[in-house]
């Protein structure tokens, strides 16, 4: 198992370089540098434009800026934000907090929804229950997240009042619309993830087996049967956790959230490339993190995934 975990934080390298590169060249592509958007409206002479640029670094040519950029990251220095001139790190980790809050409160509602909907379901195949709960997927599968949002902000927040228009506020209340908009999208494919995997579960002898023994049909659905059917779940609700923890940046704009989406959308609007890049490059590191854990996760849900582990590590040693 140690070593399937060096391999997989190892594979992080390329990514990272990928993202990062990727990054650099999108936003130098892109018409205007943090220079024109910080000294949008000023008056300022060509020369002196020419000699801000050249504090900031911007002069360069764009491989000696990345190859910069990635000696300071190797010593953990992901430089600061071309347009506050505050750290990277600081202000990434200044926003976070709020993004894991939001990601939570998410997660809850996509589990609250989705799990007891996808099991019914595949218990009741084909019935009116059955159909609907689908149709209920696919609707929530469809709808744009922005367009969720707003429409919550134009019911709850403008005409009934009961919650904040905007996100990320002191009161409790402010994280409830942005928590739904985006765990009804969850919703969506984890409860069509459930139904599937339950259904190919049910079929199976060893739950007919159970049930002659006399063994309570609510016990036979939650541990015998959902516990076979955890895998293909679980990794659609890791995938589902590691997109939010990086950031819900459409989400976070329609609702004012100042999450760590919001601040990536902020730093591409201002050209700011540090931030930019550093946001993305943190921001792949905790999503490999994340689906790191759903991997040895697998071998608490499932014996026979625990023991390839232990053969794998016994071929190599």
């Amino acid at each position: 198992m140690w070593r399937y975990m060096l391999k997989r934080i190892l594979q992080l390298i390329p990514v990272v370089l990928g993202a990062s590169l990727l990054v650099f060249c999108i936003l130098n592509l892109s018409k205007g540098d943090a220079v024109s958007v910080i000294t949008a409206g000023a008056d300022m002479t060509a020369e002196q434009l020419a000699d801000l640029r050249a504090k900031m670094g911007l002069d360069k040519p764009l491989l000696i800026r990345y190859f910069n950029y990635l000696l300071g990251m190797l010593k953990g220095d992901f430089g600061r934000s071309a347009i506050s001139n505050e750290p990277v790190l600081k202000l990434f980790f200044t926003k976070f907090p709020a993004t894991v809050k939001l990601a939570i409160a998410a997660f809850i509602v996509n589990l609250v929804l989705s799990l007891p909907l996808g099991i019914f379901s595949a218990r009741h195949q084909g019935s009116l229950v059955d159909n609907g709960a689908m149709v209920f997927a696919l609707a929530g599968l469809s709808m744009p997240a922005f367009w969720l949002g707003l429409m919550l902000l134009s019911v709850f927040a403008v005409k009934l009042q009961w919650f904040p228009a905007t996100g990320g506020g002191a009161d409790f209340r402010s994280i409830i619309l942005p928590a739904i908009t985006i765990g009804v999208g969850m919703m969506a494919t984890q409860t069509r993830t459930t139904r599937s995997a339950m259904l190919d579960v049910l079929r199976q002898d060893y739950l007919r087996t159970a049930r002659a023994k006399g063994v309570p049909e609510k016990k036979v659905i939650n541990v015998h049967a959902l516990k076979n059917a955890m895998i293909p779940i679980l990794t659609t609700l890791g995938n589902g956790l590691a997109k939010l923890f990086g950031g819900s940046a459409v989400v976070e704009m329609v609702f004012d959230y100042q999450g760590v989406g919001k601040l990536l959308l902020d730093a591409i609007n201002n050209r700011d490339t540090n931030l930019a890049c550093g946001c993305i490059v943190l921001q792949t590191t905790i999503t490999v993190v994340v689906l790191l854990i759903v991997d040895l996760l697998y071998a608490f849900v499932d014996p026979r995934v625990k023991a390839q582990y232990v053969r794998g590590g016994k071929k190599k040693a």
